[in-house]
């Protein structure tokens, strides 16, 4: 009898576990028609950059973690196989994004804090400096969009926080899940987003994300409630 035998968990790739990672991912949908880069700050599971690299075989996600502990528990149990396209450097999320020089279509910021007393609990108050979003816009290619997975329980603070987003990108549009903590939070300055269509843009890429997702999974079930998000994505500006 052999004790002590680690289990590995088989992932099932085909199925998006959070449904504000799916919102997350929705974003990718004005970015479909060619190569698109994506950085994702935090990597809790790994279920998100997997399911991107593993659906979208155009895309090339570098993920960021502090902790080299969460590395290899995705890796050892939650099937995260790093290769030439998907990549991970274990380091601070703040200082890679000041330091590397690379661009990105997309940046997901989907970090939680370890202390939940104040009214933010995601991500962590550093993430949300002026200087340090400045920083992040600087690594956006033209016409990127930056994504934030935000859990704000006070709302003079969430006005603060999306002031300061307002200030870098001409627009801010949130998706708060209903029945859940999370709102997604999509900020670019692209230019399909100037015309004031704001709400039929996004709806168009999710229905974009979609119809890719089934093609390639040949699973029926949409990825993303086209319904909900007519009713739940408001422009913040």
């Amino acid at each position: 009898k052999v004790k002590n035998k680690k289990t590995k968990r088989v992932v099932d790739l085909s199925v998006m576990a959070s449904s504000y990672h799916s919102i997350m991912i929705g974003s990718l949908g004005l970015f479909l028609a060619a190569p698109v880069r994506v950085l994702v700050v935090g990597l809790g599971g790994g279920s998100l950059p997997i399911y991107i690299h593993s659906k979208f075989p155009m895309s090339n996600t570098h993920v960021v973690e502090i902790d080299p502990a969460i590395v290899r528990v995705a890796q050892d149990q939650f099937s995260f196989v790093p290769d030439d396209r998907l990549t991970v450097s274990e380091t601070c999320g703040l200082q890679f994004v000041r330091n590397t020089q690379d661009l990105f279509d997309v940046v997901m910021l989907d970090v939680d804090r370890k202390d939940i007393s104040s009214g933010v609990s995601c991500p962590p108050p550093t993430f949300l400096d002026t200087e340090y979003l400045a920083a992040l816009s600087g690594r956006l290619s033209k016409g990127g969009m930056f994504v934030l997975n935000l859990v704000c329980r006070d709302s003079v603070l969430r006005t603060e926080i999306v002031a300061k987003l307002t200030k870098l990108w001409n627009c801010v549009m949130s998706y708060k899940l209903e029945e859940e903590v999370n709102e997604i939070l999509f900020c670019t300055n692209n230019e399909k987003l100037k015309t004031g269509e704001f709400n039929q843009t996004i709806n168009q890429a999710f229905k974009l994300v979609n119809d890719h997702v089934k093609k390639v999974t040949k699973v029926k079930d949409d990825l993303i409630d086209l319904e909900d998000s007519m009713k739940l994505l408001k422009v913040n500006h």
